[in-house]
């Protein structure tokens, strides 16, 4: 029986009415009953799941042998990795084809691509995805069928991996990247009879499913919910305030919840009534609050450049917004630059009250106590990971932070902390920011002001660069020479130069600091600066005994100067050749850097390699040098990174392949043919976009067979 009570009065529904009530709601049609309908849905959820599961079983499947697939690939890219590495070192392109076509006979590959250290294809068999995205099917005579999506029924597995050459000395170069293509069809014939099997068990569990809920449903659901029905049909909605429900439930059943939570609701409402007249008072306090808060924001905007004064704005506002008492004082922190370094600035000051008994801070008494500190007030306390307004004790800290960076931090001491509300550290929260925001602002006028500083010293280590630099080419017989500077920034990290003081002798030297501004600009010019020192050492000992510095000898003297002169951030990579005018010898030593090309007359090209680590990196490192014979014709190309490294629109870099290609292929110009051309292709490459890297090239062409004339 459900019994409806209201308040003043008891009203009970008749048994009798009741009864037949319920009787009714009990002889409902199988179809037309609510553990029908509720059957239905749970079963179509179940369904769903059911459904969903088999899905993700099915995709977890085919993924797992996927990947058993991937692995495959892996494997034979470990197979066949080192032969390819070395015929795309040796630019081999027929026994890489043969490789290639050697590889799309394995069961579970369908084609191979290969592409060189720039980007470029190097060779490609069996079915492949081009760089527009094309799949074509590239045959073993090298012929291209493009396959549209029509044609194309399964799915192209990728793997992709880095191709590593290691030469004689054990030196890893990356001279490419490859990818194997496997597909789905491979998968998919190693997965069917599994999904069979999946698919058949779900079918089976779900129809046994729909006859167990069915039964159980229709007994255990029909009467709770009929009287669920005959108790919301009785409720009359206008006096719920004053209804309580009673369903005449035991035991923690639905029902009884249901009556539990209808009761609830009731006293929520009046319950409601009583907060609103709170909210009221509330609405006032915090109208006091942000009056005073805006007032004190105002007046630390109006604050300029001094962090004091915006600290002074905020206080007063706090100390009038918590409980204090007589002992009360404020230690006070704000981060200030000083002599180019950040350091915290530290005041003690008493809280008095006016003879109106308002909380008052005094800064500009003898009392104040004051003093600097270089390192962070956090550093030693104990609650340096603190991020926001927190109560020790009866210490009230509130830190102001922009990022990691700590801008200022007020100690209240001896304040009531049992009367430190909520409503008091959000007011103090609120202002914080503002106060943040305030020192932010600060030190942004204090950094434009720097900047415009720093912007005249970078014009001026500019200017000195510039000087740096060789005015003219030397002139030299048997040799023509040419040279391109670029920089990046005001005050770049490259360098070029030449020795020639000493007679039938020609030096030249390039480097590339690793950084711009100022600081590389003393790099570079502690280079040129050596070279000088080093051609007035050795130019007495020349003279009486032919001895010329080495230039494994010279990297010793570059690099001390560098490590003494330098930072460990801005180390200098260098390379130095000695050319005999006499005998065309050249003997060369390599500080990290870029390895110049040599193209022989005969269109070889050889890569002048020497390795030996940056200048700067080691004080007591031994350089190592090479030799070799020039012979008329020659054409050597020193140059830094920038070179190849700057990239167009698209992020391409212009590379060490496309650099080769032009020189081998433009070695008959004059040197200054030679750089024109050479900066006219690699400026068209980088299509007007920002070059992020300095640019230097120095060329030098032998036009006379060394002992002639």
């Amino acid at each position: 029986m459900v019994a409806l009570v209201h308040s003043g009065s008891t009203a009970f529904c008749s048994p009798l009415i009741a009864e037949k009530v319920l009787v009714k709601s009990h002889k409902v049609r199988i179809k037309d009953s609510i553990a029908t309908k509720l059957l239905t849905v749970v079963f179509s959820i179940y369904f769903l799941v059911t459904l969903t599961v088999t899905a993700i079983h099915m995709t977890a499947e085919y993924y797992n042998t996927e990947a058993g697939v991937k692995s495959d690939l892996l494997t034979f890219q470990k197979t066949f990795e080192q032969g390819i590495a070395t015929e795309v070192w040796n630019v081999d392109e027929d026994a890489l084809h043969s490789i290639l076509r050697g590889i799309v006979q394995v069961p579970i590959i369908v084609g191979v691509q290969i592409k060189d250290g720039d980007g470029e294809d190097a060779g490609a068999a069996g079915v492949v995805v081009t760089e527009d995205q094309q799949v074509i099917k590239i045959d073993s005579q090298g012929n291209r069928t493009s396959i549209s999506e029509e044609d194309l029924f399964s799915e192209l597995i990728p793997h992709d991996f880095d191709i590593i050459y290691h030469t004689e000395d054990n030196e890893a170069y990356t001279v490419g990247h490859g990818t194997l293509y496997s597909s789905s069809d491979v998968v998919l014939n190693k997965v069917q009879y599994g999904f069979i099997f999946i698919l058949v068990n779900s079918v089976i569990k779900t129809l046994a499913l729909w006859f167990i809920f069915l039964y159980v449903g229709r007994r255990l659901l029909g009467n709770p919910l009929g009287q669920l029905a005959l108790a919301a049909e009785s409720l009359d909605l206008e006096t719920a305030e004053h209804v309580k429900i009673q369903t005449g439930a035991t035991g923690k059943t639905e029902l009884k919840m249901l009556e539990y939570a209808f009761n609830h609701m009731t006293q929520k409402l009046a319950t409601s009534r009583r907060a609103l007249q709170d909210s009221f008072r509330q609405l006032e306090e915090a109208k006091h609050r942000l009056e005073l808060l805006l007032e004190a924001t105002r007046e630390m905007a109006k604050v300029g450049v001094v962090q004091f004064s915006v600290f002074e704005k905020a206080l007063d506002a706090i100390v009038q917004f918590i409980p204090l008492t007589p002992t009360t004082v404020v230690k006070m922190y704000y981060r200030e630059k000083i002599q180019n370094t950040y350091g915290y600035a530290y005041f003690e000051i008493p809280v008095v009250r006016d003879s109106r008994g308002v909380p008052i801070i005094q800064m500009h008494v003898l009392g104040v106590k004051h003093s600097f500190h270089r390192e962070n007030p956090l550093n030693s306390r104990l609650d340096k990971i603190a991020r926001e307004t927190q109560m020790f004790e009866d210490t009230l800290s509130i830190f102001c932070w922009d990022g990691d960076i700590l801008l200022g931090l007020v100690d209240i001491e001896n304040i009531q902390n049992e009367h430190f509300t909520v409503e008091n550290k959000e007011f103090i929260d609120t202002l914080c920011q503002s106060l943040t925001i305030s020192l932010k602002n600060i030190e942004a006028n204090s950094e434009v002001a720097e900047k415009i500083r720093m912007d005249r010293e970078m014009k001026v280590a500019a200017a000195v660069q510039t000087a740096l630099l060789p005015k003219s080419l030397p002139q030299v017989p048997k040799l023509e020479l040419s040279s391109f500077y670029q920089s990046a920034s005001e005050t770049g990290g490259d360098w070029y130069g030449f020795m020639t003081q000493f007679k039938n002798q020609l030096y030249i030297l390039i480097g590339d600091v690793t950084g711009h501004g100022t600081p590389a600009a003393l790099v570079t010019a502690a280079a040129s600066a050596t070279s000088r020192i080093i051609e007035e050492m050795y130019f007495l000992s020349y003279t009486i005994n032919q001895e010329l510095p080495s230039p494994a000898d010279c990297l010793h003297y570059f690099n001390t100067a560098v490590y003494e002169a330098g930072h460990p951030d801005f180390l200098m990579t260098f390379f130095l050749a000695r050319i005999d005018l006499q005998t065309g010898k050249m003997t060369f030593s390599n500080a990290g850097h870029n390895f110049p090309i040599l193209i022989r007359q005969d269109d070889k090209i050889r890569r002048l390699l020497n390795g030996n680590i940056r200048l700067g990196d080691n004080l007591d490192w031994e350089f190592t040098e090479s030799t070799l014979y020039l012979k008329k014709g020659d054409m050597i190309c020193f140059y830094t990174d920038g070179l190849i490294e700057n990239t167009n629109a698209k992020g391409q870099e212009w590379g060490i392949r496309n650099l080769t290609r032009f020189l081998r292929t433009n070695t008959h110009h004059t040197a200054n043919e030679i750089v024109a051309g050479l900066t006219d292709e690699a400026y068209r490459f980088y299509g007007g976009h920002t070059i992020n890297d300095d640019i230097t090239i120095v060329t030098c062409k032998i036009v006379e067979s060394f002992g002639e004339g």
